[in-house]
């Protein structure tokens, strides 16, 4: 945070030195960044909002004015990724509902390939940790409450078929250890 950043080679050969200034987007007019070139027009969901204006109908404005520049600016595509990004960036600003609220009525981003590899990768979260469930119920009822290390096993399975391989084998297993042994 000293403003520069320099790069030397190995004995002096050569270098290279970027100077850069530290922009506080919340205090630049969301106006400001509205007018910019449409990347950095996406950052304006952070920006100040009028003093006029209360949060809700300002972030409104800013998302329809978005809306606008996507879809005459951009082809489809590259708008739905950049609806996308705005919707990751008004979750830094307001609550998961107030964000839900106002991008499900302004923007679309249901065709954006960020967007869907996100929901991808909640339904994945979420299969993971049903089937961590099972395997822990399961186990609870032939072996008992599981240890730190058998929990601890199973929070770090990523792989979705390994829980399910487990589940099958917590009927031939012995101990929680078979289990977690379970490839």
């Amino acid at each position: 945070m000293i403003g520069a950043v320099r790069y030397g080679t190995e004995g002096g050969r050569g270098k290279m030195d970027f100077s850069y200034e530290t922009i506080r987007l919340w205090k630049v007019p969301a106006k400001r960044l509205l007018n910019a070139g449409i990347g950095a027009a996406t950052l304006a969901v952070l920006g100040e909002l009028p003093s006029r204006q209360d949060l809700h109908s300002g972030i409104t404005d800013v998302l329809r004015e978005l809306d606008r520049r996507f879809r005459s600016e951009l082809e489809p595509a590259e708008a739905n990724e950049l609806q996308t990004t705005v919707g990751v960036l008004l979750g830094l600003r307001v609550s998961k509902a107030v964000g839900k609220s106002l991008t499900e009525r302004v923007l679309t981003m249901e065709e954006s390939t960020t967007y869907q590899l996100i929901i991808e990768k909640g339904e994945l979260l979420g299969q993971l940790k049903e089937a961590r469930d099972v395997v822990l119920s399961l186990g609870r009822k032939q072996f008992g409450p599981p240890s730190k290390k058998v929990q601890s096993v199973l929070a770090r399975v990523s792989d979705l078929k390994r829980p399910h391989r487990m589940r099958n084998c917590v009927f031939e297993a012995s101990s929680w250890q078979d289990v977690i042994d379970t490839p």
